[in-house]
Parts: C-alpha cells; structure tokens; sequence
C-alpha cells in the first residue's frame, strides 16, 4: 500500500501532500552550488526577462536542486525568500504612471549600480537574525558575502535577473524611521554583475525610466504626473540650499523651490507632495548636512502622520 501523505506544516522540513507532490521548502535549496563543475545555471540569465511570476525566477534558481515533480515551497507574499545558501530579492519599483510613491520606495543611486531596500526592524534583528545572517551580516558563515540575488521589475512587467548582489548599511543611522508604527532598516544593494548588466538593454530600459541623470549622479523620478523633472545645474549646491532651509526651519520654502525644480502642477501642491519632491532631491546625498535634513524631513512628516 502506498504511504500515508504527509501535510507540510509551517517551518518544517520536505513532505508529501494529500496530492501525493514533494514539496521542499527553499531553506532545504541551495541556489549557488555550480552545475557540472562550471557556474549556476542562472547566471547566463543576469540582465534579461525572466518572467512575470516569482515562481518562474525562483524554479529557474533552483533548478538544478530540484528533482523532477519535487515543488519548491516559499512565501508567496514575501518581498524576499530565504535559500541554505543565499537569500532571493524581489522589488517592484513604480512605473511613471503610478501614483505617489512612498517616502521608503526603493530608489536607484549611482547609475543604477546600487537600490536602496528596505527590512522590517522584526525581520533584521539587529543584523544578527537569520535573515541578516543570508544577507551578509552578523558574522554570516554563507560561502560569500554576495549570496544575495536580486530580481527588479517596473509595475507589473517581468522580473529582471539583476544577479548577485552585496548588501550594506549606509553610513546614515540603520534605523530609517517609522512607517505606521514599523521601523524599517535602510540597506544598499550593490549589484556584483554591473558590467554586465550596464550593456543590457532591458536592465538600462528599467533604470533609465526611473533616474534623471546629471553629472554622473541620480534624483529618483516620481510620478511623471506630478514631477516632470528638471536637469540641475550644479545638483550638490541645490541639495545644500534646500537642506539649509530644512534644518532653519523653512520646510514651506524648500517645498516650494522643489516643486518649481519638478514643475509640479500647482492644482497638485500639497504638504504631502512636498515631502515626497524634497526626498527626492535629497536622494543619493552624502553630505551631512542633505542628510541630517532628509532626517528632520522624515520626522516632520511622521509628525504629520503622513508616513
């Protein structure tokens, strides 16, 4: 007589469902073990479309750890999902058409070659939990410190390999801000495969929809029907012109120089806006003092409960 099927339970290791499928949950799967003694197979994927679903990437990064008829179990829902020896991204960054972008939307610095990600405080644990540990962190024993693989998509298109990336915390305090009562932690991905992914052109179409760029350095674009953007002159004076007014108190002003630098429709000028326009500008800074703005800012709009 065939054996009873076995029901997965939540943490637990391989099984059968009533079905009669083996199911293997993704932190019994490696992801960067070479096939044949050469590279993973994934990685002649790095740059181009994957697929619109989460499933299709992750069988793809999995497929040579897989059995036939053995399904890969994972959270669905789960912005990242956790492997033996690594750990997968998922971002959806805004299309121009979207609406207003969150204050802690994932945002392309330096030409595309790192996006800024966010961690619930919970899932970080103070860089030493086992999410932390997959990321590089916490005196992580994973093979290398770019065990992390990123997949990006704009809207609802596909998913674009974006390969290995390393992860860090930027010099800023870890601890970003609250968003509805959540603390998140800002983190960098740094993306490994670079020189790769700089001459593809679905990875270049994906970050040149969404930066404006001038002088080698990016402000993120919002909602094109808010901010049709403007190329600065001299970008860094404008950041430190606008951050002095923040840190003297003249948040009202600042908004206004920076829906004038977006062209925003006057109909749609709001405090809310406003704040988004000055992040905005604020983006990418490492002067300290655009960055000691963009933290008052941040205050002031969780004041405001608009976080």
């Amino acid at each position: 007589a065939p054996s009873t099927p076995l029901m997965p339970t939540q943490g637990g290791g391989p099984c059968i469902d009533k079905s009669g499928i083996a199911r293997l949950p993704s932190h019994f799967v490696s992801i960067h073990k070479p096939c044949n003694g050469s590279g993973v197979i994934w990685e002649d994927v790095v740059g181009k479309n994957v697929g619109k679903e989460k499933r299709e990437c992750l069988e793809l990064l999995a497929a040579h750890s897989l059995s036939t008829g053995t399904r890969l179990e994972y959270n669905p829902r789960s912005g990242f999902v956790p492997f033996q020896d690594g750990i997968v991204l998922f971002v959806n960054m805004p299309t121009r058409h979207q609406g207003r972008r969150s204050l802690y939307s994932n945002e392309w610095l330096n030409e595309g070659r790192i996006l800024t990600w966010y961690l619930r405080d919970k899932d970080w644990g103070g860089g030493k939990s086992e999410t932390a540990r997959l990321l590089g962190f916490g005196g992580a024993n994973v093979e290398t410190k770019e065990s992390t693989v990123l997949f990006v998509r704009s809207g609802s298109g596909d998913f674009i390999c974006c390969g290995r990336c390393s992860v860090s915390v930027p010099q800023v305090d870890a601890s970003f801000g609250k968003a509805k009562g959540k603390c998140l932690v800002k983190l960098h991905l740094e993306l490994v495969h670079w020189d790769v992914l700089k001459e593809m052109p679905a990875f270049v179409e994906l970050v040149d929809s969404l930066v404006i760029k001038d002088k080698g350095k990016n402000v993120p674009e919002n909602d094109a029907d808010l901010f049709t953007g403007t190329i600065m002159t001299d970008l860094s004076s404008f950041q430190k012109r606008l951050a002095g007014m923040v840190v003297d108190g003249n948040v009202i002003d600042a908004m206004g120089s920076a829906f004038e630098c977006f062209k925003t429709d006057p109909k749609e000028r709001s405090i809310d806006v406003g704040v988004t326009c000055l992040k905005n500008v604020f983006a990418g800074s490492n002067d300290p003092d655009v960055i000691k703005a963009a933290e008052i800012l941040n205050k002031t709009a969780a004041n405001l409960g608009l976080l």
